[in-house]
C-alpha cells in the first residue's frame, strides 16, 4: 500500500481546527438534527443543517454571532459525512471560468444532480470551495451555498485561511442566471460586507458586480460535475487507503475517509498538446500579406447543452447536461476537439 501523504487536504486541516475552536460542535449539529420535523422544522435531506441551525448553535453555545464562521460550521458538519474531494486540473478551471460571462439558461433543477449534500472543490493549491445546499427556514426556499477557501501562505508553512461565503437562489422554475442575480440582489440589499477585506461599497451596483463574477464562475465548476459526460476519476494517489465508514455508523474524521476525485486530466493533457500546437504553428509565414492580421490558432469558447428526456406521465423525466468541449481553430488542427470527454 502506497504511503499516504505527510499534508493534510484544505477541509480536513479546517475540520481539525473548528472541533479544537468550538468543542463538542458536532455533537450539538446532532442534537439539533434529531429535533428534525419534531420541535423543529422539517426541512429537506438535500440540507444537512440549515444555518438557522448553525447560527443559533454559535449564540447559544459559544457566544458567537459570525456569519461566515456559521457558514462554515454548516458546510464542515455536512462535509464530514462523506469527505469528498473534487480536484480541478487548472486548464479545465480556466476553460470553465472563460464560460462565466454567459447567462447560464440551464433550469437550476440540474444542481439536484450534485453527487453529495457537500463537496469541496479544488482549483489551484490553497484554494478552494465547500458547495452545500441551504433551505430558508423562513420561506422554505433552497440556496446553493459557496464557502470560498484561500490559504494566503498558498501551502508555505502554517496557512491562513481567508474565508468568504455567497449564493445562488433555487426557486421554481428559475435558471441557473436567475438564481445568480437573485442571490446578488438579496446581498447587496442585506448583508453588511464588514467580514470581506475589498473595498465594496453596502447598498450600491458595485455590490452586484463584484458578487455577480465569483458565483458566475463557482457554479461552472459545480455544473461540470452535474454533467453526463464528466470527466471524472478517482485519485489514484488516494484511493489505495481510501476506507469509508460503515452505513450508519459516525465519521471517525481520520484520513482514510477522504475520497479524492480528479477533474479533467486528459482535458488538461489535450489542452497542453493544443497549445503546443499553437505554438509551434504561429510563425511570420501565417501572416496576411499587407495586412499584417495574424492566423494564429485560438480555441473556440465550450458550452452548456441540456434537454429533458422522459416523461411526467411515467415519473422518468430527467434533465441532462452535457458540456461541449472548447474546439481548436487554425493552423494545421483546423477544427480539432482539444479534449475528450468520457461518458461515466
Amino acid at each position: 500500500m502506497k504511503r499516504k501523504p505527510d499534508k493534510l487536504p484544505i477541509p480536513m486541516i479546517l475540520l481539525k481546527d473548528f472541533e479544537q475552536s468550538y468543542p463538542g460542535c458536532w455533537r450539538w449539529v446532532e442534537h439539533v438534527r434529531d429535533g428534525k420535523g419534531k420541535n423543529l422544522p422539517d426541512w429537506d435531506d438535500l440540507v444537512y443543517i440549515p444555518l438557522t441551525g448553525t447560527n443559533e448553535i454559535l449564540r447559544s453555545k459559544y457566544n458567537s454571532m459570525d456569519t461566515n464562521v456559521s457558514c462554515l460550521y454548516a458546510a464542515l458538519a455536512s462535509w464530514r459525512q462523506y469527505k469528498e474531494i473534487y480536484s480541478f486540473s487548472p486548464e479545465l478551471v480556466e476553460t470553465l471560468f472563460a464560460q462565466a460571462d454567459e447567462d447560464i439558461v440551464i433550469p437550476n433543477d440540474i444542481l439536484r444532480c450534485m453527487p453529495y449534500q457537500c463537496i469541496f472543490i479544488t482549483t489551484e493549491p490553497g484554494s478552494g470551495f465547500f458547495v452545500f445546499w441551504e433551505q430558508d427556514m423562513k420561506t422554505m426556499e433552497f440556496e446553493l451555498r459557496f464557502c470560498v477557501i484561500d490559504d494566503q501562505n498558498k501551502g508555505n508553512g502554517e496557512p491562513h485561511f481567508d474565508i468568504l461565503n455567497f449564493w445562488l437562489h433555487l426557486f421554481p422554475g428559475a435558471t441557473i442566471g436567475d438564481g445568480i442575480r437573485r442571490g446578488a440582489e438579496i446581498i447587496k440589499g442585506n448583508v453588511k460586507l464588514k467580514h470581506m477585506e475589498y473595498a465594496v461599497p453596502l447598498n450600491s451596483d458595485e455590490v452586484y458586480d463584484f458578487l455577480t463574477p465569483i458565483v458566475s464562475k463557482l457554479i461552472q465548476l459545480v455544473l461540470y460535475i452535474c454533467a453526463d459526460n464528466a470527466e471524472v476519476e478517482e485519485s489514484p494517489k488516494t484511493k489505495p487507503y481510501t476506507r469509508k465508514p460503515a452505513p450508519g455508523t459516525p465519521p471517525k474524521d481520520v484520513f482514510r475517509e477522504i475520497r479524492t476525485w480528479d477533474v479533467g486530466v486528459k482535458f488538461a493533457s489535450k489542452v497542453k498538446k493544443a497549445r503546443e500546437a499553437s505554438h509551434d504553428a504561429a510563425t511570420p509565414a501565417e501572416y496576411s500579406a499587407g495586412t499584417g492580421s495574424p492566423k494564429r490558432p485560438h480555441t473556440r469558447r465550450g458550452h452548456w447543452h441540456h434537454y429533458w428526456t422522459g416523461s411526467d406521465r411515467d415519473n422518468t423525466k430527467k434533465l441532462i447536461l452535457k458540456w461541449t468541449a472548447p474546439i481548436f481553430v487554425g493552423g494545421d488542427h483546423e477544427d480539432t476537439i482539444i479534449t475528450t470527454i468520457n461518458e461515466l
